[in-house]
């Protein structure tokens, strides 16, 4: 029995708008050992996409543009965050941009493992992105996952974009992370200003901005 059957996953369900990249993604997935489970839209919501991913598999690697041509309702970041809230192993793989961040930062408190496309080529980065991810869902969380209570700063607003930026002085990269107001807790939003300090959960061992999150409770 290979490592990666060892923790239970044999079968990976493939959710991507593309059917040529669920093809492609297959054979890579097939040289890692594993049996590819392509899910074919349209699909309508989450629970609607889960049963589809779970009914088949025992993980999912997870496309975050997932709009093409009506093929999901929702990113990939969402249905990501939904599994492994659910404990289904589940790996976010993306180019994002600065923008995509944005909207994926939010949720990765809830995303243990995010890669671009040519991070998982090799079976031993697919067994290596799964077997992070069980592990966090089985409660070993990585230094660079782990959640601190830190203060953080706002430096810049940007009332147009409905944005802002801040820094965490305790993180040891001096740069700046941005957040949609919609992602702040109303009862913080009125208090914002150029200068306000708070304190929230941040992951202080994340290696690059990409990683870094902020939770505004030990449990949020």
């Amino acid at each position: 029995m290979s490592a990666i059957h060892a923790i239970g996953i044999t079968a990976v369900a493939v959710v991507d708008d593309e059917e040529g990249s669920r093809t492609s993604m297959g054979w890579v997935l097939s040289d890692a050992e594993l049996r590819a489970v392509p899910i074919v839209g349209p699909l309508q919501d989450l629970e609607d996409a889960f049963r589809k991913v779970t009914a088949e598999s025992h993980g999912m690697v997870c496309d975050h543009h997932l709009n093409v041509r009506n093929y999901a309702r929702f990113s990939g970041a969402r249905l990501v965050s939904f599994a492994t809230r659910n404990q289904f192993p589940a790996i976010l793989c993306t180019r994002y941009n600065g923008s995509d961040i944005d909207v994926i930062r939010p949720l990765l408190p809830d995303i243990p493992v995010v890669l671009r496309p040519d991070e998982i080529n090799e079976p031993d980065e697919v067994h290596r992105a799964f077997r992070d991810c069980k592990a966090e869902l089985d409660g070993k969380v990585s230094p660079e996952r782990k959640a601190w209570r830190a203060q953080i700063v706002i430096e810049r607003i940007d009332d147009e974009r409905k944005v802002v930026d801040l820094a965490v002085p305790a993180w040891t990269l001096e740069e700046s992370i941005r957040l949609r107001f919609e992602d702040i807790p109303a009862a913080v939003r009125p208090q914002i200003a150029v200068g306000f300090r708070t304190h929230a959960y941040v992951n202080l061992g994340a290696e690059s901005p990409d990683a870094l999150f902020v939770k505004w409770s030990r449990r949020g």
